[in-house]
This record gives structure tokens, C-alpha cells and sequence, in this order.
């Protein structure tokens, strides 16, 4: 097999700076296997035969890195970029499942291959003396397999985590575990609990981003409800074919997984695994989504729009669709409507409408929470197109619900129903809405 790309000018320059010192250096793991695989590495890591104080004299007019100094790695700015530099190395043993006890420095490329994961991983290539594949990695990576490099018992145990980024390197690459490391997947498995919740999310994340996960995730179920027992009892063939039928997004697939149980539930279990907020936020919403019908006419988007972030809605049609399995005519229709809807001069936004609270109190309506009641009743009867946005009827219609006897509650924390209009004044609805799949909220309508 022969490379693809070419290594970058910068990182044959910095491995000529450590020749030039009378060291060897190759790149080496991903940005080979990337360059094997026809795709651009986004990444570039070197391994040397200097140790890590040699590194850091080769580079002496760089900036550094040295904060991995410990386990043989120096990072060297090279316009404003970083390209860690990790000395030839074998690890001790493994204590607890994560972390070698002692990592010894070595002059022998052969050596520090012989410690890497997988054969796809364990390759090195240098622009002058071509590709170091002592594991056959290139052959596997033709041939499609992932093979651990030895006994795969052994290194699963050494870090557990080789396990899910064996699943994930299959799914992203389009491959297949062989045999004897399927097995030890298997069976090993309980000792993820071993691992760090932030190490197992950031792995099943890029699983769940790969092109096509469903094969791997079908493979070894098993392993994803060891981690997941929220999923055993969730139809997992439909989960299978949502997740397969959105795109590779990693937000959209982990709704599609979740989309069977509540969101009370789901949101607990991101939260388990120190997902990022703003990601467990996103997916929970999606979540309660579940029970809105995809709109096709433009009042009933612009009245979701209310209380619906055009992105998310976005989301929603696609996870709609592929639950439902909505014809692509009818989702195509949907997408249309939301994106006439945005660009129509229709108001559904609060920043849009013709009158503010300011104008408002100039006609006298007292100062206080009337006012944003009143505000999103006129944004509802203008994105129903019941009135046109325009500041005088809006007046008027002002002066007419402030005679009303209007709600006005507590100011409590929103928890907005998908299609229920936000009050103003914070009300929430009902927490059990959210989690009822069964139950579909009307679209609210106005009227004077």
C-alpha cells in the first residue's frame, strides 16, 4: 500500500532537526493510519530516540510544552503549532486498569511499537526510509480489521478503554474486530467500570459520530448496555434505524438512542457521564420534542418558533422523520416550511415585534409583569397571523388585554412544553408533559 499524502514541510523539518542531532524520528499511530486510509491527518505525532531533556535541547529557539515531560512527551510550537514529540518508550505494568505504573524511556522504535493498541496504530513511516509496519498494520487496515497488537487480553486489561476505541476505530473506518479481540470485547467488558465517566463519554461520543455505528453497536450490544442499562429495555433494532437514518452528528445520534426512554431519565444518564451541559441540554429538548408533529404550513411553524430554537428545530424534523419513518417527500416539506417561515417578515421573535415594553408603559399600563404577559400575547397573535405587526393595532390591542384579568403567577423557573408558549412571567407547565410520548399539545390560539 502506498501513502496518499505527503507529510507537511513542517513535520519533515522537525524530524531533519533531530537527525540532525544524531537521533532517529518518524511520524508514528494516527497520522500514519490516516495517510494509509486516503484521509488528511488532523493531527501529527512524532517518536524519537531522544530522550525527553534531548528534545527539549534539540528546540531550544521554540517554544515548549513539557507538561508531559513525565511520560516522554514535549510539545514544540512551530507557528503557533503544536507537534508533540514522545520519546521511544515500553510501559510497566498496569495496577488499575488505566494508567501504567512506570513508563521506561528507550532507544528502540521496535520496542515502542511493540506497546501501541492496534496494528493500524502501529505503524511508522519516515519521508526518506518509507513505512516501519513490524504488526502488519497496513495489511489490516486493507483487509479491514482490527487486531490488537499481541495478546488482546492483555492490553484490554492493561487499559479498558482499548475496548470502546477498538468499537469506535471499526465503526469510523468501516471495519471489523477479528475474532480473538472480539472475544476479549466481550468479555472484558466490566472492566470499564474501571474507567473514568469523562474517558467512556468521549469515546462512545465519537462512536456514535462514525458514518454508520450500527453495525458495531448491533455486534456489541452487550457492551453498550453494560454502559447504558437505562437502554436494556428499549426496542433496540428501532434505536438501531433512527440512529442510522440521522446524520453523523453527535448530539442527533445520542437522541435518536435515547428517543424511547423519558427525558428525566436520559438527562440523568448524560449527567452520569459528565457529558458537557450545553450537550444534555440540547438532547433533553430534543427529547421533549418527541410528541410535536412535524408542521408543514407556516402558521403552525411560526407557532413553534415561539418557544423553539430554529437549530433545534432543525433537529427535530430529522429525528420526527426517522422515528416515524416519514416519507422523505413530507420531511423535505417540513424543511421547507421552516426555512420560508424564517425568511417570512411574519414576527415571531420578541425582538421583532413592533411595539416594547417602553412603548407599552407610554400608554400607560403600570410597570410589571402585565407587561411581558401582554408582549408575548400580542408575539402569539402576530405569529398566528390573528394581527399584523404593526405598532398601532398593537397598541390597541395592548389596551385591551391590560383591562383584562390576565394570569400573573410567581416567577418561577422556565420549563418550557415544546409547544406551549413560554410565559412570560416564567410559569411552568406540567414536568409530566415532557416525559409522555403519548400526549400532543395543541397549538395555542388568541384571540381578543
Amino acid at each position: 500500500m502506498t501513502l496518499t499524502f505527503s507529510i507537511p514541510d513542517t513535520v519533515c523539518a522537525i524530524i531533519q532537526r533531530l537527525e540532525s542531532h544524531g537521533y532517529e524520528a518518524y511520524a508514528v499511530g494516527g497520522c500514519v493510519r490516516d495517510m494509509l486510509c486516503g484521509r488528511t491527518p488532523h493531527d501529527w505525532d512524532l517518536c524519537t530516540s531522544a530522550l525527553p531533556q534531548e528534545i527539549c535541547t534539540c528546540f531550544s529557539d521554540r517554544p515548549l510544552i513539557t507538561a508531559g515531560e513525565k511520560h516522554g512527551t514535549i510539545a514544540v510550537l512551530w507557528d503557533s503549532v503544536p507537534y508533540e514529540i514522545t520519546t521511544y518508550r515500553i510501559d510497566g505494568t498496569y495496577a488499575d486498569g488505566r494508567h501504567p505504573e512506570q513508563v521506561y524511556f528507550v532507544r528502540s522504535l521496535r520496542e515502542d511499537l511493540r506497546r501501541r493498541d492496534f496494528t493500524i496504530n502501529a505503524m511508522a513511516y519516515h519521508p526518506q526510509h518509507g513505512l516501519v509496519d513490524l504488526y502488519h498494520g497496513a495489511a489490516d487496515l486493507q483487509q479491514k480489521i482490527i487486531r490488537c497488537v499481541g495478546k488482546p487480553e492483555q492490553r484490554f486489561r492493561e487499559d479498558a478503554l482499548r475496548i470502546l476505541r477498538s468499537l469506535r476505530f471499526a465503526a469510523v473506518y468501516a471495519m471489523q474486530l477479528d475474532p480473538e479481540t472480539a472475544r476479549a470485547s466481550h468479555l472484558l467488558a466490566p472492566t470499564l467500570r474501571q474507567i473514568s465517566v469523562e474517558r467512556i463519554a468521549s469515546e462512545c461520543c465519537k462512536l456514535l459520530a462514525a458514518p454508520d455505528p450500527t453495525v458495531i453497536l448491533r455486534a456489541f450490544s452487550d457492551v453498550w448496555m453494560l454502559l447504558f442499562p437505562e437502554l436494556e429495555s428499549v426496542p433496540w433494532e428501532q434505536a438501531l434505524s433512527r440512529i442510522k437514518a440521522v446524520p453523523a452528528e453527535c448530539v442527533l445520534r445520542w437522541a435518536a438512542c435515547l428517543y424511547d426512554i423519558p427525558s428525566k431519565t436520559a438527562r440523568n444518564m448524560l449527567l452520569r457521564f459528565h457529558m458537557e451541559r450545553k450537550q444534555i441540554q440540547e438532547i433533553t429538548a430534543l427529547l421533549q420534542l418527541r410528541n410535536t408533529p412535524i408542521p408543514e404550513m407556516a402558521r403552525d411553524m411560526r407557532c413553534l418558533l415561539l418557544t423553539t430554537k430554529p437549530s433545534l428545530l432543525q433537529k427535530h424534523i430529522l429525528l420526527w422523520a426517522a422515528d416515524q419513518h416519514i416519507p422523505k417527500a413530507q420531511s423535505q416539506r417540513a424543511k421547507q416550511c421552516l426555512t420560508e417561515t424564517l425568511a417570512s417578515p411574519i414576527c415571531f421573535r420578541l425582538k421583532d415585534l413592533a411595539v416594547n415594553g417602553a412603548d407599552l408603559l407610554e400608554i400607560g399600563i403600570k410597570k410589571g409583569p402585565r407587561i411581558g404577559v401582554i408582549l408575548h400575547t400580542l408575539l402569539q397573535m402576530t405569529a398566528a397571523e390573528i394581527l399584523p405587526n404593526q405598532r398601532e393595532l398593537l397598541l390597541q390591542e395592548a389596551k385591551v388585554l391590560s383591562v383584562k384579568p390576565l394570569p400573573l403567577p410567581e416567577v418561577q423557573p422556565l420549563q418550557a412544553h415544546p409547544l406551549r408558549p413560554i410565559p412570560p412571567d416564567g410559569q411552568a407547565p406540567d414536568s409530566n408533559d415532557s416525559d409522555n410520548r403519548d400526549r400532543t399539545p395543541e397549538i395555542p390560539h388568541h384571540s381578543s
